[in-house]
């Protein structure tokens, strides 16, 4: 998964849709903009056949025919028949699309398969700036993109292709309202949506099945001066946590209250793609610490250990658990530690400052431990070590 990242260029096309005649529109570039022939669209895939990990939407051309616009088609006709050929990438399957609409733009998409026996027929309803087909959610499989056009913002319905019926499925929108100027990114989509023509709203979008869930959303403006978009300096990433400091997309690994403060500790699993483990501390409405920043390839940044003597009180038994990470010149282990003698579990977190050896024990309640490191015992994601 790449690195969240606002990217500036696509936030200059966004200026420039308002302030230029000649404005940049999802679906490919007017004419009077020189056309760039590198990528085939039906695919979602470079010309060379290198896989895509990152597709910058605001200028994706239309050269090789794959985008139908009302400008393509003969307005006179009540009906104009439009057929096209899908190529899946995965499984390397090809199907035919027939594509019509009436006078009023109203669309009807068929779907064929490569013996001709008609699959699917939907009804896409009236989108003035026609449809696109690219694989969204980068999974292999060519998606539909309908533009249903807009005036500040263009706005988008995606159709992902479902490879056990063979068809396409509406993606439904959970937590935001338009899909307007996006990017594509593997397991996640960054939308821009203009509240005014120099600001507005960032969006990450994660996928769960055939619906977008909003997971985070951030203010912006464009600077003046380099025509660059920063954060607005009194705002803040809006994020909503439970109390836990899990959010409706992740489940809890581990977490419990510190003893004598109102704040949480937690590790969190993330329920859908990009699979990830966070580590949190503070309280739902104000995160003080998170790691990793950067999800990408997060299981790598932590260390899972344990000790399992059996045996019960008798035998003295325990099974101490531990879940450590670096972070900024200290090194952080979470601890949950089980004796049978005493019939207790011990929960906190040591913070050792790498340069002095300090070290600091922050102990957390046994009463309000929710989920156990021991879930990790078997995870193949994790380095894990016998202590």
């Amino acid at each position: 998964m790449k690195k969240l990242i606002i990217n500036i260029g696509l936030v200059i096309v966004l200026l420039a849709l308002t302030s230029c005649s000649n404005s940049l529109r999802f679906q490919g570039i007017n004419n009077e903009i020189e056309k760039d022939t590198s990528r085939n669209v039906e695919t979602g895939t470079s010309s060379n056949g290198s896989e895509e990990k990152s597709i910058e939407t605001g200028i994706i051309p239309n050269d090789q025919n794959t985008a139908v616009k009302p400008k393509d088609l003969n307005s006179e006709s009540e009906n104009t028949d439009n057929t096209y050929t899908i190529n899946h990438e995965k499984d390397g399957s090809t199907y035919t699309v027939s594509v019509m609409h009436d006078s009023d733009y109203n669309y009807t998409l068929q779907l064929f398969d490569s013996e001709s026996n008609k699959l699917q027929s939907i009804l896409l309803g009236r989108i003035p700036e026609g449809i696109d087909f690219m694989d969204v959610n980068l999974d292999g499989y060519t998606d539909i993109i309908a533009n249903t056009g807009g005036t500040l913002n263009e706005t988008h319905e995606l159709y992902i292709w479902d490879v056990s019926s063979r068809n396409f499925i509406k993606v439904t929108f959970e937590g935001f309202d338009m899909l307007s100027y996006f990017e594509l990114h593997e397991g996640y989509i960054m939308n821009w949506v203009k509240d005014t023509a120099t600001s507005g709203v960032i969006q990450k979008l994660i996928w769960n099945g055939n619906t977008l869930m909003m997971e985070s959303e951030e203010l912006y403006e464009l600077n003046a001066q380099s025509k660059t978009a920063s954060p607005s300096a009194d705002t803040k990433t809006k994020i909503e946590y439970r109390e836990n400091l899990c959010t409706n997309n992740e489940e809890v690994l581990f977490s419990f209250k510190l003893a004598n403060s109102p704040k949480t500790l937690s590790v969190c699993l993330s329920k859908t793609q990009p699979d990830y483990i966070v580590y949190r501390f503070g309280t739902k409405d104000k995160v003080e610490l998170e790691f990793p920043e950067n999800k990408a390839d997060s299981w790598s940044e932590f260390t899972y250990s344990y000790y399992l003597r059996g045996g019960g009180a008798e035998n003295e038994g325990m099974d101490l658990n531990y879940l450590s990470f670096e972070n900024g010149g200290y090194i952080y282990e979470i601890y949950q530690e089980f004796t049978a003698k005493d019939n207790i579990t011990n929960v906190g977190i040591k913070i050792t400052d790498k340069a002095t050896n300090k070290e600091t024990d922050i102990k957390g309640l046994s009463n309000s431990i929710e989920g156990s490191l021991i879930n990790l015992r078997e995870n193949e994601k994790i380095k894990t070590e016998i202590l």
